[in-house]
């Protein structure tokens, strides 16, 4: 059995909710990747910005960014095919 892209939106959407799978990271503008890595009590994500424009990625809160000395933004500026590393604290 073939799914269409109506059925396997709404199969997706189910799933997901009925799981109580949540973001670990919160909503990205599309064609922008996350990816966490974590070690003992420290949390860090890899922004990558796949588009052939630039992103503004606003922030669920303010976290400290490692490419820029660590300080706190509560968003990130990625240029075409550009990279940033935040820290969460949390």
């Amino acid at each position: 059995m073939d799914l269409d892209d109506s059925l396997m939106r709404a199969a997706t959407k189910w799933m997901i909710e009925d799981s109580d799978v949540t973001p670990a990271f919160g909503p990205l503008p599309k064609g922008v990747e996350a990816s966490r890595r974590i070690r003992r009590e420290r949390t860090a994500f890899i922004l990558l910005n796949h588009n052939a424009h630039a992103v503004h990625v606003p922030l669920p809160r303010a976290i400290g960014s490692l490419l820029n000395a660590g300080a706190d933004v509560t968003s990130v500026d990625l240029p075409v095919q550009g990279v940033d590393v935040i820290e969460d604290a949390r």
